[in-house]
Order: structure tokens, then C-alpha cells, then sequence
């Protein structure tokens, strides 16, 4: 995973968390704009299934993910409600994002340097 890009990482993991089906879900892209496009797309559509069908599993998966609980809700108070699927879905693109250049800045090939402590 080290040579991919932070969005390639990012939706894996988004691919893993909200059960979904790479080919299905049209996120076998290589470009990685388009790839955050496509994923921005495909989890608003999720995201907006959940808030009307299960959103436990969306409080769940948020808590999981580590989306800042205050900053969701200050964007989510600062635009109508019908946007609020794209909000969240790009509020967790964005924390993966996050997360996979920190993965990456923090691994090296043969492990932490402290390994032999």
C-alpha cells in the first residue's frame, strides 16, 4: 500500500468500512481525480441510504472512521439538509485522505527504527 497514492489508500479502506463492491461501485479507476470524484459520488448515495435507513451504522462508521464529531456538526449547521450526504461523504474522504498520508509518512520499508529496543 506504500506506493499508492492517498486516495487509492483512502478508498480501500472506504471500500471495506461501507461494504461495497469496487467494480460495482465504478471505483476501479486509476486517475486519482477522477477516482475522488467517483467516490464522492458513490458515498453520498451511501450515505444518504443510511441517514434514512440505518443510521446507527452511519453513527458507527463515523465514530470508526474518527470524523470530528464538532466539525460535522458545524458544517452540517452551516448548509440546508439535502447536503448533508455530500458533507459527510466528503468529511470521510477527507479524514481517510488524512490518514493514509500519516501511514505513509510514518512507515518505512524495513519497519519503526525502534524495533530493536
Amino acid at each position: 500500500m506504500a506506493d499508492q497514492l492517498p486516495i487509492q489508500s483512502a478508498t480501500r479502506i472506504i471500500i471495506r468500512d461501507f461494504d461495497l463492491d469496487e467494480e460495482k461501485a465504478g471505483l476501479a479507476i486509476a486517475d486519482p481525480d477522477q477516482l475522488n470524484d467517483r467516490l464522492h459520488f458513490v458515498l453520498r448515495h451511501q450515505v444518504a441510504y443510511l441517514i434514512a435507513h440505518n443510521i446507527d451504522r452511519l453513527k458507527w462508521i463515523l465514530y470508526r472512521i474518527d470524523v470530528s464529531e464538532q466539525k460535522l456538526m458545524q458544517a452540517l449547521h452551516a448548509h440546508p439538509t439535502d447536503e448533508a450526504p455530500g458533507i459527510i461523504a466528503q468529511m470521510i474522504i477527507d479524514r481517510q485522505v488524512e490518514k493514509a498520508k500519516t501511514r505513509a509518512k510514518f512507515s518505512t520499508e524495513d519497519g519503526p527504527e525502534w524495533k530493536d529496543c
